[in-house]
């Protein structure tokens, strides 16, 4: 026997003399209910080849959107035994993201270590010279003829070549926006365009252009700028100083 009041509620009873004397077994209701759920959102990804491998970039923020459901809601004495999902009304749209990844690989350490073996010859700074610039733009390394000029760090040769003043010169920008030069050297091993590695062999020593002895000279161009102190940069080495040989 079963017995309604209102919408959707119902008594299930065992017997009918159950139901005169007023006992239930079984309390049955449904209900409509709203619910508010969200909508994910979609993402757009932009491949940027001059972005870097780990770097990502936010155009637009993603945002979820809003729907409201109706569900119908069964329970039996209480406790739900069934839920019917009815109709859905779209209350806010989501907002797509879009990004931008890079592709670009690093080929740099951060880092930078001694260009060669030798001695510091020549400071950077200010300095008594017979020939070139009174002004030191970078420290002078001195060591055998054809003595190996390595890579302070890895990066993209963007010039090899003669440049007047430092001979057979080569230029390293570095994945920060750094440039390293390493000058006089008597053959250039790489060319424009090569991708090094920190360590690499780069160059040999020589003494081309204005140079006063078989030495490499070396600048670093922070974002590729003005030239900086190198030995505020450079890793800790062997290199002996001019002063402890005189």
């Amino acid at each position: 026997v079963s017995v309604t009041w209102g919408l959707g509620n119902t008594a299930l009873l065992d017997r009918a003399e159950d139901f005169l004397s007023g006992k239930l077994l079984d309390v049955v209701t449904t209900e409509k209910v709203i619910k508010e759920e969200t909508l994910a959102f979609e993402t757009e990804v932009i491949v940027d080849d001059s972005m870097y491998s780990d770097e990502i970039e936010v155009i637009v923020s993603g945002q979820e959107g809003t729907l409201n459901t109706v569900y119908y809601v069964t329970s039996v004495n209480g406790q739900q035994t069934k839920e019917i999902k009815a109709d859905s009304l779209l209350t806010k749209l989501p907002v797509k993201e879009v990004i931008k990844e890079g592709t670009k690989p690093h080929y740099s350490t951060g880092t930078y270590i001694w260009p060669t073996d030798g001695y510091i010859s020549s400071y950077y700074g200010a300095r008594k010279s017979e020939v070139g610039s009174r002004y030191h733009c970078g420290i002078d390394i001195a060591a055998g003829y054809c003595d190996p000029v390595w890579a302070a760090d890895g990066g993209v040769v963007i010039f090899s070549g003669w440049e007047s003043g430092y001979g057979n010169l080569i230029k390293i920008q570095h994945d920060n926006g750094d440039i390293t030069y390493y000058a006089h050297n008597t053959k250039n091993l790489v060319k424009e365009g090569d991708v090094v590695a920190q360590g690499q062999q780069i160059a040999q020593m020589g003494e081309t252009g204005i140079a006063t002895g078989i030495h490499v000279h070396f600048e670093l161009r922070p974002d590729g700028g003005d030239p900086v102190n190198p030995l505020k940069y450079l890793s800790e080495g062997v290199l002996k100083d001019l002063k402890e040989l005189l």
